[in-house]
């Protein structure tokens, strides 16, 4: 009677190694399949993947000179989903609007029909929501604001000029 036993407890364990086999190999193809392609600093290879919406990650630099690090996520609905997280910036550039930008990231939905390169993109930010479009537009708000304190004193005499004419 204790063989029986012991061939049982020897079947299930079997069994519970086949399962957990299984549930490894599952989760390994799962990882292996859905992980993006990394195109690290190669250009092109994202852009071919952008252009499919297919799932890619890469560090690029723009023509600011500043290193953002992008990875499309995916399809919804018509657009392709590209998470964009701004790395770092040159050293020239003030270290408040450094502070301010670097280590964001944004979500920009961006239209499949497109068809054109993630860099050549005129008005990016139209299809972003996130911090870092939020942290650059306060900083132009800001710059903005700047501007007009400096020039309304000028501006206020012009006017004064014209209507006394």
């Amino acid at each position: 009677m204790k063989q029986k036993h012991f061939y049982f407890d020897k079947k299930r364990m079997v069994i519970k190694l086949v399962v957990l086999l299984v549930l490894i190999v599952l989760f390994i193809g799962f990882w292996f399949f859905t992980r993006p392609d990394n195109c690290g600093s190669d250009e092109s290879c994202f852009n071919s993947h952008f252009i499919k919406c297919s799932k890619a990650k890469a560090d690029l630099v723009n023509k600011d000179s500043n290193n953002f690090n992008f990875e499309i996520k995916g399809s919804f609905d018509n657009n392709c989903i590209v998470e964009a997280t701004l790395i770092s910036m040159p050293e020239s550039r003030p270290v408040d609007i450094r502070k301010a930008l670097e280590e964001k990231s944004m979500t920009c939905s961006i239209p499949k029909d497109i068809n054109i390169q993630i860099a050549q993109i005129e008005n990016i930010n139209d299809y972003c929501t996130g911090q870092l479009k939020e942290a650059s537009l306060q900083i132009t708000i800001e710059k903005m604001y700047s501007i007009i304190v400096q020039n309304i004193g000028p501006l206020a005499s012009e006017f004064k000029d014209v209507l006394k004419n």
